[in-house]
């Protein structure tokens, strides 16, 4: 289809007037367009060319948000943050800012840095309640930001909205005992560190008892304690210095 609409636009430039700008700028979009919806090798090469043309071409903002698509899609998260942020939201049609805002989010919060993490959190933060396919990722991110910062309750709230979800069921447990433990909520987080670790994978099972172990520490049950601290040193490879001390600190107990 996309191959049989470039040969169109082919014979239409060959008609075309060298002096009609607004006729061979759509034609260049278009052709540009097509060669990234059908993956050619030389997309990139026609959209920046529809990019930097002198003047601006009038499809500049629509090229750029399909141009970052294309490159979200290939995971190049770096370059598809430059050419979002290039897009005026404003000129993307309703029915697409839920992707737009989700993705630029996602784009800005893979980048690591602490300001653009302020950016993917109030992206996120307007698609969080769409009920679309972005609604639930936004909602995961948005609380995971939430929860690095050290938000507890914000985050606690948006991980409970998935705790039923397929996509993200094996973690929110996880999740919600770690919320529990930095609030000292020492009883949540042995009894849901008992449930979840009987079918948890095998590297949160290790992560899930020794938590579990430094519960009963501080609820004073020294002898629950080291029963959940073996069952995680037995699936380390080495105990770290910390856990050296925790296992030392759980036996002068």
């Amino acid at each position: 289809m996309y191959r049989s609409a470039q040969e169109q636009l082919i014979k239409a430039k060959e008609l075309a007037n060298p002096n009609d700008y607004v006729v061979l700028a759509d034609i260049s979009f278009y052709n540009a367009i097509c060669a990234l919806q059908a993956k050619e090798s030389n997309a990139p090469e026609l959209v920046e060319q529809v990019l930097n043309a002198v003047p601006q071409n009038p499809h500049y903002n629509t090229a750029a948000y399909e141009y970052a698509k294309y490159l979200f899609e290939i995971e190049k998260y770096k370059e598809a943050k430059k050419w979002l942020a290039e897009v005026n939201p404003s000129d993307i049609p309703k029915k697409n800012q839920a992707e737009f805002y989700f993705k630029s989010g996602y784009c800005f919060y893979h980048s690591g840095t602490k300001s653009d993490k302020i950016v993917a959190l109030n992206h996120f933060r307007r698609v969080k309640e769409e009920r679309n396919i972005y609604g639930d990722a936004a909602t995961y991110y948005y609380s995971h930001i939430e929860y690095e910062n050290g938000n507890y309750a914000t985050a606690a709230k948006g991980f409970e909205r998935l705790r039923n979800n397929p996509n993200y069921s094996s973690v929110i447990p996880y999740y919600s005992m770690q919320i529990a433990f930095a609030q000292k909520n020492y009883d949540k987080v042995i009894e849901e560190g008992k449930d979840f670790i009987n079918h948890a994978s095998a590297k949160r099972k290790s992560e899930i008892a020794r938590l579990v172990s430094e519960a009963y520490l501080y609820k004073g049950d020294a002898a629950k304690s080291l029963e959940f601290f073996k069952e995680y040193e037995n699936d380390v490879n080495k105990l770290t210095r910390e856990d050296t001390y925790l296992k030392g600190f759980i036996l002068y107990k």
